[in-house]
């Protein structure tokens, strides 16, 4: 890259834009990204505040955005309706993306913890899927985003035009549908229990409610 050029790479604060009535899932895409219109007036922000140093020119960088999906197998506890228990995992995972801030993964065991917390689940299995076209965005073949522990990568290698190869982090990861994976698994980027799309539940089991019987004594 040209040595007078300075390259922003600027990702919105999504908390600041997303609406109650919407979730990470449900709103519009273009809130997780800069418009043109935005990184023009951010330029010209800079342009108009004396800072800009006269010799450099500022240039805004698009964050990558491969595609993800997060499915999971649930066994629950008798008495708990898998819909009720699918909308509060929906609902505790969107808000954990919106507040994302990590910058090299998003670990499979922060999800997993996530919905060991949601009432009504005894046990749950969770792994993520990807976009077969990620491979295009990390620029390895048959590698899509997603390492040998099954955490999501945020970073890439970048191999400049003379050669000289470097880790960079110009990775925003969505988890939405609308893809297919490597495994030609399609996921609809309409997020419902009905279709597989961004995050998927499934029961595998109910577990009986085991309760201590204080009829007879402990030995």
């Amino acid at each position: 890259m040209p040595d007078n050029t300075v390259y922003l790479m600027l990702i919105p604060d999504i908390t600041k834009r997303i609406t109650s009535s919407v979730n990470y899932f449900t709103c519009n895409e273009s809130l997780f990204v800069l418009t043109p219109d935005e990184q023009y007036n951010i330029l010209q922000m800079i342009e108009d505040s004396g800072q800009k140093i006269i010799t450099m020119e500022n240039r805004i960088m698009q964050p990558k955005t491969p595609r993800f999906a997060v499915n999971a197998n649930v066994k629950l506890w008798e008495g708990y309706d898998v819909k009720d228990v699918y909308s509060r995992a929906l609902e505790v995972l969107s808000k954990y993306f919106i507040n994302n801030t990590r910058k090299d993964i998003i670990p499979l065991s922060d999800i997993t913890a996530l919905f060991e917390n949601v009432e009504g689940v005894d046990s749950v299995r969770v792994w993520f899927d990807a976009d077969v076209r990620n491979s295009e965005i990390y620029q390895e073949d048959e590698f899509y985003g997603i390492d040998e522990f099954g955490d999501v990568v945020l970073t890439r290698r970048y191999t400049s035009s003379n050669g000289n190869a470097r880790k960079v982090r110009d990775i925003l990861p969505l988890f939405r549908g609308g893809f297919t994976s490597p495994d030609g698994v399609e996921y609809s980027d309409s997020q419902s229990f009905e279709n597989r799309s961004a995050f998927n539940m499934t029961l595998t089991a109910y577990t009986r409610n085991k309760r201590l019987s204080t009829t007879n004594p402990i030995d």
